[in-house]
């Protein structure tokens, strides 16, 4: 696997991480941290030209 393919696959991982840990700050009722997962999530995505993941609407 050359070095970007390897780059790119870390950064989506780490957009899942971060998918999981806002999905249980909601399940937990914190908001607050659920908004601010949802924001480092679009940030990256946007970084990365992930349209697909810029077009679903947060909360």
């Amino acid at each position: 696997m050359d070095m970007t393919d390897q780059e790119t696959v870390l950064r989506i991982a780490q957009l899942n991480v971060e998918a999981m840990a806002m999905n249980e700050a909601a399940l937990d009722d914190d908001l607050d941290e659920a908004r601010f997962r949802a924001h480092l999530i679009r940030t990256a995505a946007q970084e990365m030209g992930l349209a697909g993941v810029l077009a679903v609407r947060t909360m």
